[in-house]
C-alpha cells in the first residue's frame, strides 16, 4: 500500500524479490546459501528439489541478539497480489545478481 501511495499515476517500481527460482538456483557461492540452507528446519520446510508449498516460504532465525529473516514467494502469487494496484510490466530473473526483479506501473 505504501508503493502505491507514492508512486504518482503511470509512475514505475522497481521492486526485487527472492521469488520460487532464487531458491531453486542458488548455489553454495551466492550469499544467501548459508543462512538459509544452514536453518535447522529448512528441510522440513522445503521439497527435495528446493521448491516450496503454497504462495511463500518465510525463513526466521531468532536468537539472543538478533533477528533475520529471508521470504521466497512465488511470482505468480506477486503478480496476482500487486497486479491489484499495478501493472506488471516486466519480471527480471536474476537481475541484479541473487534477487529477481520485478518492474510495476502504478495504475491511471
Amino acid at each position: 500500500m505504501e508503493m502505491r501511495r507514492i508512486l504518482r499515476p503511470g509512475g514505475i517500481a522497481w521492486i526485487t524479490v527472492h521469488s520460487e527460482h532464487t531458491l531453486a538456483d542458488m548455489t553454495e557461492d551466492w550469499p544467501l546459501w548459508r543462512p538459509v540452507m544452514s536453518h535447522p528446519e529448512i528441510y522440513n520446510l522445503i521439497n527435495q528439489d528446493r521448491t516450496f508449498d503454497g504462495n511463500r516460504l518465510t525463513v526466521r532465525w531468532q536468537t539472543d541478539g538478533s533477528y533475520s529473516s529471508n521470504v521466497f514467494y512465488k511470482q505468480d502469487y506477486l503478480k496476482k497480489v500487486w497486479g491489484k494496484f499495478f501493472e506488471v510490466l516486466e519480471v527480471r530473473r536474476q537481475f541484479p545478481q541473487y534477487q529477481d526483479a520485478m518492474i510495476l506501473r502504478k495504475r491511471e
